[in-house]
């Protein structure tokens, strides 16, 4: 029996499903790239192909209530990092979000055997440790359909944390010679202290983008350590010195860096964010926060991020986040009361609940053409990581203001 060719309404994807499917009627289709469902009295008739495609380039519609299922099957094989890339064309525009399907009792199983070995090798094995967490994470988060990718290795971390440790040691042998020749010395080594934290946190921003991927396309980030240096340093300095007042203006400048220089493929994202439109809200949160002993920061850090996300974006796309103070009132104190009722064993489940919190509020709006991005990986080294494992501040995307 000839089949039914269709066209989805909502992504524009091409498909087909078996004739007898709708012998009965009108039946509920749903796309295997979307995921959206219409009948089939809704789709967009497609012509059928003088030369039927190959299974793997024809996605097959999964057919919901009556008539019988028809599984898709399983999706083309990532191109070579190299290259422009072939891909699926541009979505209809539409508003759609990430999903996180990771669980806590998978993600403590992880983390109970990397613990065992790493005590087995005397802590060496924590580096790989790192890496199957990382790969699980990522591997659970959803985009249309599609998974992240981590491409990371436990060696690169390694090797990066040796370099680190050697660089850290022959500093910490000149600070204290000199701070032994002058207690003065003193104020210079904390400036020291800054600047690493900036060059380790550019170098991770780095690393990690570099080992991204999203329908086999890298992430890139492309900011300079000279400019991030001194965005650390200068700024945190100004925020000292003013008494906290320049911190609105530091945080749009660090924001602003951190997305303008962070590539999907060969295009970048934007923020377009101005510290002066935050210093009233922030002098307000100040006062309210001092009266309620800080309870009322955690509904600034909730408008900061909707103002931020609102004010991102990336060609064809518009970002936004719906996030309020009193859902992450909620999060702070139950994850606080997971960790402190579990004695820090709940940790896994804490990090599953603030991915999945932190991707519900975030939405995607707009048109992503695929045919304008072309593969455009940037390799870079692990040593950065290795300064922030030093320093305790493993920070992920996430924290540095980037999907």
């Amino acid at each position: 029996m000839e089949k039914l060719h269709f066209r989805c309404p909502n992504c524009d994807v091409h498909g087909s499903v078996p004739g007898e499917t709708i012998e009965q009627g009108p039946v509920r289709l749903r796309c295997p790239r979307c995921g959206a469902t219409f009948s089939t009295g809704e789709v967009v008739a497609a012509p059928t192909p003088a030369v039927p495609p190959a299974p793997e380039e024809q996605p097959a519609a999964e057919v919901t209530g009556a008539g019988k299922s028809v599984p898709a099957p399983t999706s083309v094989p990532a191109p070579a990092d190299t290259g422009p890339v072939p891909v699926p064309p541009a979505q209809s525009a539409s508003s759609f979000r990430f999903s996180f399907h990771g669980d806590g009792r998978t993600l403590f199983s992880i983390q109970f055997v990397n613990l065992l070995l790493t005590i087995v090798t005397i802590g060496f094995y924590r580096f790989w440790g790192k890496v199957k967490v990382r790969n699980y994470l990522y591997s659970q988060t959803e985009l249309l359909g599609e998974r992240l990718a981590y491409h990371g290795t436990g060696r690169e971390l390694l090797v990066g944390w040796l370099k680190a440790m050697g660089v850290i040691f022959v500093i910490y042998l000149v600070l204290t010679f000199l701070q032994m020749v002058h207690p003065l010395f003193v104020i210079p080594m904390n400036v020291g202290f800054l600047a690493l934290v900036g060059y380790a946190k550019v170098g991770t921003m780095r690393y990690r983008l570099s080992r991204t991927s999203w329908r086999s396309i890298r992430l890139s980030f492309r900011g300079g350590y000279k400019e991030g240096v001194w965005l650390h340093v200068w700024g945190l300095l100004a925020v000292f010195f003013s008494l906290g007042l320049y911190y609105p203006f530091f945080h749009v400048r660090l924001r602003r860096f951190w997305a303008d220089n962070s590539y999907f493929g060969n295009q970048p994202f934007r923020y377009e964010g101005e510290g002066r439109e935050l210093f009233k809200d922030f002098l307000i949160a100040v006062l309210l926060s001092v009266l309620t002993l800080g309870v009322y920061w955690i509904w600034f850090k909730a408008s900061l991020a909707r103002y931020d996300w609102q004010r991102t974006s990336y060609p064809g796309l518009s970002l936004r986040s719906e996030v309020t103070g009193g859902a992450l009132f909620k999060l702070t104190i139950t994850n606080l009361l997971i960790l402190l009722f579990t004695l820090g064993l709940g940790l896994p489940w804490v990090i599953v609940r603030t991915l999945h919190f932190q991707f519900e509020y975030i939405s995607l709006s707009g048109k992503l053409d695929y045919e304008k991005i072309r593969q455009e990986a940037i390799d870079a080294g692990a040593t950065a990581e290795g300064f922030l494992d030093y320093m305790d501040m493993d920070g992920g995307l996430l924290d540095f203001g980037i999907l």
